[in-house]
């Protein structure tokens, strides 16, 4: 599965969504529309990129899983930095460039 349709948003009972093991390169923004969620896993896709403040914006979000994937620098610092939730990510690693000692 790589996409959700916006009618997800009507689903206003729902509390935990898993879209784990999937082959998301983005994660649609109506998943934090979601006016009951409290949980989101999205480990083992292929997301690069996040809205960090999309992540915020959820008020009843309490756990947001997005262990492996290939998250950018940028997104996995912005959520590093989130408090108010749990969220779950792989650690980092360097890309060759960034190991530079120059």
């Amino acid at each position: 599965m790589s996409k959700l349709p916006e009618e997800l948003a009507d689903c206003v009972e729902l509390q935990r969504l898993d879209l784990s093991h999937n082959s998301y390169v983005n994660l649609p923004s109506v998943v934090f529309r979601l006016p009951k969620i409290k949980a989101i896993y999205v480990n083992n896709n292929y997301i690069m990129d996040i809205e960090v403040e999309e992540v915020q914006r959820a008020k009843t979000l309490e756990e947001f899983d997005i262990t492996e994937n290939p998250l950018s620098p940028k997104s996995h610092d912005g959520l590093s930095a989130v408090t108010n939730l749990r969220i779950k990510l792989t650690p980092r690693e360097l890309e060759e460039w960034e190991d530079l000692n120059v």
